[in-house]
């Protein structure tokens, strides 16, 4: 079973199972991480963590933001995408989707 470390500000508390009823609905100031994962994101990304780093399914990372951004070779097969990339397609795609306001 996957321990699971529940952090606060400056605090954290661990957490036996997902079943104990904390989770990120429960308290959005809560988020749940595993343990030992990194609290913070790598500079390049395969196309699965690219995927849920902008919360969509590899389809649609293939059709909206993969033509928009550069691959960046990784040996003879693999590729990845650069995390800043990322964050800047995000924020133009956020800005053409919002409607302007007078």
């Amino acid at each position: 079973m996957e321990t699971l470390k529940v952090e606060r500000n400056a605090e954290s508390e661990e957490i036996g199972n997902r079943a104990s009823g904390v989770g990120p609905m429960a308290n959005p100031g809560i988020s749940l991480k595993a343990a030992g994962s990194p609290s913070w994101a790598p500079r390049l990304m395969r196309i699965r963590s690219a995927c849920v780093y902008l919360g969509m399914n590899k389809n649609t990372f293939n059709t909206l933001v993969r033509p928009s951004i550069k691959t960046i070779p990784l040996g003879k097969r693999a590729i990845a995408f650069d995390r800043l990339e990322l964050d800047a397609w995000a924020e133009s795609y956020c800005r053409l989707q919002r409607p302007s306001r007078p």
